[in-house]
């Protein structure tokens, strides 16, 4: 659990670092680095907390000057977004977990089809705990002249 918690951890580093980069030195915008914290902060709440921060940069992008400075800025956050769920997440999450990034996101989808936000959040926790049980139950039994005593 402890190294689950640490690949959330460096998720959300990996996301404010990011969207400081973008917000900051790419976009120029004030407040580059409280907004790229709160994104980063956000997104340890499922569904709830992408949405939120897709939310508040969409309301700083409706405040540039121009139109097209309004759309690279939100073609940047859902390059972000998507850098995120499909790359970043499962990769340092099922490496922190010990599983392979195709269960981590396989099992995010079928945990948020199934108990939406709870299952998201469990996702990863529930597919450890079927890999311990599937490796105990299939590991190789001991032979009698094989054990001590």
């Amino acid at each position: 659990m402890r190294r689950y918690l640490l690949g959330i951890f460096l998720v959300v580093v990996y996301t404010s670092f990011i969207a400081w980069i973008g917000f900051g030195p790419v976009f120029a915008l004030p407040g580059a680095v409280l907004l790229a914290v709160a994104v980063g902060i956000l997104e340890l709440v499922p569904v709830i907390g992408p949405l939120s921060s897709a939310i508040l940069v969409g309301i700083v992008a409706a405040q540039q000057a121009t139109l097209t400075a309004a759309a690279l800025l939100m073609g940047f956050v859902l390059a972000l977004r998507l850098s995120i769920d499909n790359i970043i997440g499962p990769i340092v999450l099922g490496h922190a977990a010990r599983l392979h990034p195709v269960v981590v996101i396989a099992g995010f989808v079928c945990g948020a089809m199934l108990f939406g936000v709870v299952g998201l959040l469990l996702a990863v926790p529930m597919a450890v705990c079927i890999k311990i049980a599937l490796e105990h139950y299939y590991a190789e039994p001991i032979r009698p002249e094989e054990r001590e005593g």
